[in-house]
């Protein structure tokens, strides 16, 4: 059975998560789950998207791709982020508390891989670290995260408020290498 990367393009529908000027997140996010999708197949794996192109999902609908799809072998949310100007980078979270106040280590593991993958890559990008998801904006974790049932992490690829990020992920080839490096991270993690 080939193994399946379940690729949850986040926001989407009538949710477009940040807006920069014209630039919605969820159109960002759409363009980089594609790119991932297609290193996913070239490196073996099949992929899923948890919605299509200008639709919405909810949290719950996302996570049952992941239930139903018994090759899943990793979820992966790209979102990007907002902040400052001079706010840069990549983050990766996973769940930091999947029960007993114990963190999930084997999305810990994950993150890890896809980040040390990426700054193998050398992107130009600043590493914000891996951290549990109650670290980010939600603090009582993230819905996708600790509903998957495989091993998940959401990737905060870039900030779409800042110029230098933005420029990099309009373009299709560093997106192409962006997701490559990604891979990679799944791929390493794997073993």
């Amino acid at each position: 059975m080939t193994r399946t990367i379940i690729i949850d393009p986040g926001h989407g529908g009538d949710d477009p998560g940040a807006v920069c000027g014209s630039l919605l997140e969820s159109d960002m996010n759409f363009k980089m789950a594609m790119a991932l999708g297609i290193k996913a197949n070239s490196a073996g794996f099949a992929f899923l998207l948890t919605r299509q192109s200008g639709a919405g999902a909810t949290l719950e609908t996302r996570c049952a791709v992941d239930r139903n799809c018994p090759s899943s072998v990793a979820f992966i949310a790209v979102h990007f982020n907002a902040g400052p100007d001079a706010a840069t980078g990549t983050e990766i979270f996973y769940a930091g508390d999947i029960g007993g106040g114990h963190p999930s280590q084997s999305g810990m593991a994950l993150g890890c891989a896809i980040m040390a993958a990426l700054n193998t890559a050398r992107l130009g990008l600043h590493d914000r670290g891996v951290k549990p998801d109650n670290q980010s904006q939600h603090p009582g974790g993230l819905y996708v995260l600790r509903n998957s049932t495989r091993p998940a992490v959401l990737v905060e690829c870039g900030f779409l408020t800042n110029p230098g990020d933005v420029h990099l992920f309009a373009d299709p080839e560093f997106r192409n290498r962006f997701a490559a490096a990604v891979i990679s991270g799944v791929v390493k993690w794997l073993g």
